[in-house]
């Protein structure tokens, strides 16, 4: 499995994967269903049950990075253009940050866990074919575990637009 994330957490360009798509080439034969939830759901439900957690999401600034090179230091949860937005991959927070930060990643995993335990979050199966678009900043995704007794046995091809293609394409 891979728990909820946003795969550009540690870029050192804000929103340095804008876009991704998802394309599912092969399924597992059990397991492997992917996991969605919004910004604005999650900031919405921390909001309600946990007004702590959603202050400390909303204002603490959180190193990100990978590979020993530091990405960006963000608020996990944050508003531009009057959207919500989300930067959060639990294995790329920067360790040596202090306490506070060290307990904000605990408490939201854990917060993150209970979501997709309690069926806060949308839960769907692709099969062979599907594809998923979604704006990496603005949406958490995951997988639940599945069967494998190859590599191989799930391949999932993905693919990302940046703000930096974009502005080439012009």
């Amino acid at each position: 499995g891979q728990p909820l994330h946003t795969d550009g957490a540690y870029s050192p360009w804000e929103f340095g994967l804008e876009f991704g798509l998802f394309y599912l080439a092969r399924q597992a034969r059990a397991g492997g269903e992917s996991l969605f939830v919004d910004a604005s759901t999650v900031a919405e439900r921390a909001r309600r049950l946990d007004p702590r957690l959603h202050e400390a999401l909303t204002t603490l600034p959180v190193q990100f990075g990978k590979a020993g090179m530091p990405g960006r230091t963000t608020p996990i949860l944050f508003s531009k253009g009057g959207r919500a937005k989300i930067n959060w991959n639990y294995f790329r927070v920067l360790p040596g940050q202090g306490e506070a930060v060290d307990r904000l990643r605990e408490d939201f995993r854990r917060f993150l866990e209970e979501m997709v335990e309690e069926g806060a979050v949308a839960s769907f199966r692709l099969e062979e074919g599907d594809a998923v678009f979604f704006r990496d900043g603005e949406v958490l995704h995951g997988r639940r575990d599945f069967a494998a007794e190859q590599s191989g046995d799930r391949l999932l091809w993905k693919t990302y637009f940046t703000p930096e293609a974009q502005a080439r394409a012009a």
